[in-house]
C-alpha cells in the first residue's frame, strides 16, 4: 500500500475547507486499482465525519512529496 498524507485547509476565497490528499501509490499498481483506492480513501473521509457526501467533490489529489523531501506545510515561518 502506497503511502497517504491527508491535510485541511481553508479556502482562502470562499471560507470552505478543502480536503488535499497526496498518495502515492504502490509502483505495481494498475490506473483502476489507483482510482479505487481513491474512491476507498473519500468513503474512509465521510465515515470518520471528516467530509460529508455533498463535500466529495472538495478533495483534492496531489502526488505525494518524494521520500526524505520536506513538507513546506508543515515547516515554522
Amino acid at each position: 500500500m502506497g503511502d497517504i498524507t491527508i491535510r485541511l485547509r481553508a479556502n482562502r476565497v470562499t471560507g470552505e475547507r478543502e480536503v488535499v490528499v497526496s498518495y502515492d501509490s504502490d509502483e505495481d499498481q494498475t490506473s483502476l486499482e489507483h482510482e479505487r483506492r481513491h474512491r476507498e480513501i473519500v468513503e474512509q473521509l465521510v465515515r470518520d465525519g471528516i467530509i460529508t457526501r455533498d463535500q466529495e467533490d472538495a478533495v483534492h489529489y496531489e502526488p505525494a512529496a518524494p521520500r526524505g523531501a520536506v513538507d513546506p506545510l508543515s515547516q515554522d515561518a
